[in-house]
């Protein structure tokens, strides 16, 4: 029974291959915006943000229009197979962004959705509200006037945070994300805006096990059919 076991522990092993991982889209917005996107904002310069990390641009979005009529939006197609994706990017809340404590002006919330989908929320409080920020969402820098606020002490606050979405479940081959606004106390223009930057989308599957590797699976599971059918020896009694 041994070598049974040690047959289908073999082939279990070597089936039991790591997802791999492609990157399917990257930009930092340096050589513009790219062709992939559509839909609001424009390309500026990163206000004062550490060059190393924000370089010369980012999408800059002031929309004054919630939902997806003032939404920036990416569309990715001719994916190749794949079980889940994985998003990461730099969302910079420009100015005085009001917490998601709702009656105006606050109410203020940054959305992601995947295909129409919902996968993320953040409310941040740059001037008032309650803050609300996933665990999805690291702050980097911040609050603090780093280029895009008014005059005034008390609404020049911006934050910048790193968020990372994975384990996404996605088969097809086309992907649209969508980055907008939402909330009662919304009212961009010169008040407030988000920027995105140092965007990255991973398609993650499954590696398929090498020919060899099926031979070892199906071995195992022959010998222990094998062992199930012969019949065991048994001494008779005196």
């Amino acid at each position: 029974m041994k070598l049974v076991q040690t047959s289908f522990l073999a082939a279990a092993a070597a089936v039991a291959v790591p997802a791999s991982a492609a990157t399917v889209f990257s930009t930092d917005f340096e050589s513009g915006l790219p062709t992939e996107f559509s839909g609001q904002g424009s390309i500026q310069a990163p206000g004062t943000l550490p060059a190393a990390s924000f370089g010369r641009a980012h999408l800059y979005n002031n929309t004054t229009t919630t939902g997806d009529a003032g939404a920036s939006v990416l569309t990715l197609g001719g994916l190749a197979a794949h079980s889940s994706l994985s998003l990461e990017f730099d969302f910079l809340a420009w100015n005085s962004w009001d917490g998601s404590t709702q009656g105006f002006p606050q109410g203020d919330f940054f959305e992601v959705l995947l295909d129409g989908n919902l996968i993320a929320s953040i409310s941040p409080n740059n001037a008032s509200g309650t803050l609300f920020v996933p665990g999805s969402a690291i702050l980097t820098f911040g609050p603090a006037p780093y280029g895009f606020g008014d005059s005034s002490p008390f609404f020049d606050r911006d934050t910048v945070y790193r968020v990372t979405l994975g384990g996404l479940a996605h088969t097809s081959a086309d992907a649209v994300f969508t980055f907008r606004v939402n909330g009662g106390g919304w009212q961009g223009g010169s008040d407030e805006a988000f920027g995105l930057d140092n965007i990255r989308v991973d398609a993650l599957s499954a590696a398929v096990p090498e020919p060899s590797t099926w031979a070892m699976l199906i071995l195992g599971f022959g010998l222990i059919g094998a062992a199930l059918r012969r019949p065991s020896t048994r001494l008779a009694l005196a």
